[in-house]
């Protein structure tokens, strides 16, 4: 979808037109979800989460400023912060190991569900390496396909320092995943 019919349909759900809060939701709900699922690691919590994801979306888009971050910034923020809460509540301690559900879901796509298990595996205990601002840049750049100054924003460091932290989260996981130096 193009940036001026996103833009159009945020505007219209502020202004709470319920079919376009209901196409923003379709828009981002698979991406939302994968997001929570790589951090909770089983399907019903992540399905949970993400409907409290999308029910603060309802409750607080009147309050959204499209002039002071992008949608899909806030929306991860808003996820973000869903999961801390999670965590928080159920003083549950974070699974980095590949879960099944992720493979059942559909988020993998392959041929050879062995090898992209053991690939996946692999990344995940790479990814469980590093600090947490450094997984927080990682995920959010690379997986939901944030901006740099959408992940400043969202974590609320400077651009460079977000540039900083893929940078060194990047050559830690080259270094770790078997890469040249």
């Amino acid at each position: 979808m193009d940036d001026k019919k996103l833009t159009d349909m945020i505007e219209r759900a502020i202004k709470g037109d319920v079919q376009a809060l209901g196409r923003l939701y379709d828009l981002f709900v698979d991406d939302i979800y994968g997001y929570v699922f790589y951090h909770v690691g089983n399907r019903e919590d992540s399905e949970d989460i993400t409907s409290d994801v999308f029910l603060k979306v309802l409750k607080g888009i009147k309050q959204f400023i499209p002039t002071q971050v992008s949608f899909k910034a806030w929306l991860f923020k808003i996820a973000r912060n869903t999961v801390i809460d999670y965590y928080r509540k159920t003083s549950k301690i974070k699974k980095t190991v590949l879960n099944e559900d992720l493979i059942d879901s559909g988020m993998i796509d392959t041929n050879d569900v062995e090898i992209d298990r053991f690939t996946q595996q692999l990344i995940k205990n790479a990814i469980a390496g590093l600090s947490s601002d450094q997984k927080d840049v990682v995920v959010l750049r690379f997986y939901a396909g944030l901006k740099i100054n959408e992940i400043a924003t969202l974590l609320g460091k400077s651009e460079e320092a977000v540039m900083a932290l893929q940078h060194r989260a990047l050559k830690r996981l080259t270094k770790v995943l078997g890469g040249a130096d």
